[in-house]
């Protein structure tokens, strides 16, 4: 499933929006080669101080295509390790990022430049722990009858109320998507291999844990 990020809700450390605590950091991770477009999304992400990339032992172009990125990014910093798996490189990716929030992308996704912005502009006004965006899932001709219907439910969760009452129907909020209170994800343990969508699990933890 690939991804575009749409900023009317609400992969590194972003830009301050008021203060040095404000500060954003995006973080995303590469197994298989990443998606140039990818890359270009990441570059005109606004509000973002350090992108933290984890190329988790792709054997492609990938570091070539990263560090033709980083010599023209400031931002943007690479940490390579050999195959270690999903939930180990989120892991490092989370111990890498030094802003107070976390804002995620996968290698072949695609975010709206004021993603981030608005996200974190929504948080802060809200009082929120999570913020996730609306999405639409692409190539359109690909999306088969299933994950569209998850798309338009996860779209329709637009209130803190929502995405609780539904967290035990599917995963709420897409992960590709959410900016993240970086102590909160923290306390709760950060991400972990229970053998089920680490995503999903994380969600949970930080609802049980209070947060909204």
């Amino acid at each position: 499933m690939r991804l575009e990020q749409r900023p009317h809700a609400g992969a590194a450390a972003l830009a301050p929006h008021r203060a040095q605590d404000d500060r954003v950091a995006a973080q995303g991770g590469v197994r298989q080669r990443v998606d140039p477009p990818t890359l270009a999304s990441l570059a005109k992400l606004r509000g973002v101080h350090q992108i933290v990339v984890v190329d988790d032992g792709s054997t492609d172009e990938t570091p070539a295509l990263l560090d033709q990125a980083a010599r023209h990014d400031g931002r943007l910093e690479i940490i390579r390790q050999p195959p270690s798996g999903i939930v180990p490189a989120l892991q490092r990716g989370l111990t890498a990022c030094r802003g107070a929030w976390i804002a995620r992308l996968d290698a072949d996704d695609l975010a709206h430049p004021a993603r981030v912005e608005r996200s974190l502009q929504w948080a802060l006004r809200h009082r929120l722990d999570v913020v996730g965006t609306g999405v639409r899932c692409f190539p359109t001709q690909q999306i088969q009858a299933g994950l569209r219907r998850y798309e338009r439910w996860q779209n329709s969760l637009v209130t803190p109320q929502a995405i609780s009452a539904a967290r035990f129907v599917e995963s709420p909020l897409v992960h590709p998507s959410v900016l993240m209170n970086r102590a909160k994800v923290v306390a709760v343990g950060g991400y972990r291999d229970c053998g089920w969508p680490e995503d999903y699990d994380l969600w949970l933890r930080l609802l049980r844990a209070g947060a909204r």
